[in-house]
């Protein structure tokens, strides 16, 4: 039997752990993190060069990038 209650993991980079984040539940990270459409680790890696390129850190973004990031909705990052 299926929990319909749970939902789907949540991956997301994290810019200042520089690493990858999974949530099962609530995000509990606090830091400055984004979101990534993504299923898997894989796929979310994927996501993550597809859309930060190698950057591990904020600081590692162009301009722009940052300001994108800075301007999410705080539940989106």
């Amino acid at each position: 039997m299926t929990d319909t209650n749970s939902a789907a993991p949540l991956f997301a980079w994290c810019f200042d752990h520089g690493r990858m984040h999974h949530f099962d539940g609530p995000p509990w990270c606090t830091a400055a993190w984004a979101p990534l459409d993504a299923t898997n680790e894989a796929e979310a890696q994927d996501e993550k060069a597809r859309r930060w390129g190698d950057a591990q850190f904020f600081h590692q973004l162009p301009a722009e990038q940052q300001l994108a990031l800075i301007d999410q909705p705080q539940e989106n990052r």
